[in-house]
């Protein structure tokens, strides 16, 4: 059975000039943002979540290695990854990102600070939209008992 459902999606606009901070206009301490170095073909690289932040046991800094752009819309956004339409690069270039939380930020407001990241070291300016996909539905067939 196929039905249509409307998603909401975020859509990822590049742009160089003027644009907004996030609410509040909160920050981290010190970020630094660089572009991860190649992974060579035998490297155990860990492509995991963000380490440290609030509710962490190291709640003053975050340490994500090989973050893709697009990790980073979703943890600052609070989006699934087929909400985000962009330029391919956003799932493919990686970045090691190191930031220095505020003492007493909440998860919350770490939110914020990866907004307000992403404006001001990428120039993010975002869309917001409600799009219809196509889903498909797994039900449970009846048995005919006879």
């Amino acid at each position: 059975m196929r039905c249509t459902r409307p998603r909401t999606r975020l859509l990822v606009l590049t742009c160089a000039l003027g644009f907004a901070h996030a609410a509040d206009n909160l920050t981290f301490e010190v970020a630094s943002v660089k572009v991860s170095p190649p992974v060579l073909p035998n490297d155990r690289v860990f492509f995991g979540p963000p380490r440290g932040g609030p509710g962490t046991p190291d709640p003053a800094q975050i340490t994500w290695r090989y973050a893709t752009l697009s990790n980073l819309l979703i943890a600052a956004y609070n989006v699934k990854a087929y909400q985000i339409s962009g330029p391919e690069w956003l799932a493919t270039q990686r970045y090691d990102v190191m930031a220095k939380v505020p003492a007493g930020a909440t998860k919350e407001q770490v939110s914020m600070m990866w907004q307000n990241l992403l404006i001001e070291r990428f120039g993010v300016a975002l869309h917001r939209e409600s799009r219809e996909f196509h889903v498909e539905e797994l039900v449970i067939a009846k048995v005919d008992r006879n």
